[in-house]
């Protein structure tokens, strides 16, 4: 979150990291669960434009499906870089929780390597304040 106060109705910024344990990934999923009713999703991009980032909001997760483009032979390794730029809008004050979950009904958080391996990373959460 790069904000250092966050009021209702502004935009909050919460950035995706990722570290692919050494793994070359060709694509990954996300899911992550807030509270709807204090927020609305706004947008996700991609930091690293070699990857397209496709959203799917329900019930209390955001699910993000995000895709390496393109024919390049670029490795894409990474070691915490912030990868996706979430935005929400604050609609509450509060304390509230992202997370990114290991899995929700059949959705999972997985990368995927460049020979179709899965590999489930492991996951965090962050903490929101909102006056």
């Amino acid at each position: 979150n790069d904000s250092a106060v966050n009021k209702v109705n502004n935009l909050v910024n919460l950035s995706l990291t990722v570290d692919s344990n050494g793994e070359n990934v060709t694509s990954f999923d996300t899911v992550i669960s807030y509270n709807q009713t204090a927020f609305d999703f706004v947008k996700a991009d991609s930091n690293d434009p070699n990857f397209k980032v496709y959203s799917y909001k329900k019930d209390n997760r955001l699910t993000l499906t995000v895709i390496k483009i393109g024919l390049n032979n670029n490795q894409s390794v990474f070691k915490g870089e912030e990868i996706i730029k979430l935005v929400f809008k604050s609609k509450a004050k509060g304390d509230f929780s992202f997370k990114v979950l290991p899995s929700f009904d059949l959705e999972t958080t997985k990368f995927v390597n460049e020979k179709t391996e899965v590999i489930y990373p492991g996951v965090n959460e962050v903490m929101v304040k909102v006056d």
